[in-house]
């Protein structure tokens, strides 16, 4: 248990909402809190599956607390009438499988270069069953042409990066494209 963030939590009662969020969203919102709050331990992989039924796989801390942000706080403007998304840096696919349940009619584009979450976010949208709405590209972008060295992250793939200095550990060259096809 982390004592540290239960503090910060009680320190934070304007957000309780919040969890009255993550109960109406989620079969078990009220565990989901417990582990975003650090109150009980995750166990890992794990799925979270919304009142919906959408399924969403989390592998580590990191997908706990965006999918928290994503659902429970609310942190993107997704309304039921909107039709074209385009999630870039889709990392797993949590906001990509989330914006489709909350916009039915959407189609999403969802742009992830990583090759460990680029698999992540196929499996997420397969497991729901998007795949007529969703457009995966492994691609990242850029302002310009070109191949930048992208650093994997190993406490969490929501902190993977871009470096514009080679001669890291644990890089991957990848080809951004910023090329309309």
């Amino acid at each position: 248990m982390n004592s540290a963030r239960i503090v910060k939590a009680f320190g934070r009662l304007d957000r309780i909402p919040e969890v009255f969020g993550a109960v109406r969203q989620f079969d078990r919102g009220l565990v989901l809190t417990a582990q975003y709050l650090g109150l009980r331990s995750p166990r890992y992989p794990g799925m979270v599956v919304s009142r919906s039924g959408d399924q969403y796989r989390i592998e580590e801390f990191g997908d706990v607390e965006t999918l928290w942000q994503i659902a429970a706080r609310g942190v993107y403007d997704v309304r039921p009438d909107d039709r074209c998304i385009v999630d870039a840096g889709a990392n797993t696919g949590l906001f990509t499988c989330y914006a489709c349940s909350v916009a039915p009619s959407a189609r999403v584009l969802a742009i992830e270069p990583f090759p460990p979450s680029h698999r992540r976010l196929l499996d997420s949208v397969s497991r729901n069953s998007l795949e007529s709405r969703v457009t995966v590209l492994p691609v990242a972008l850029a302002g310009t042409p070109g191949t930048e060295v992208m650093c994997i992250s190993y406490r969490s793939s929501q902190e993977n990066w871009i470096q514009r200095q080679a001669g890291l550990q644990g890089q991957l060259r990848l080809r951004a494209s910023c090329d309309a096809q």
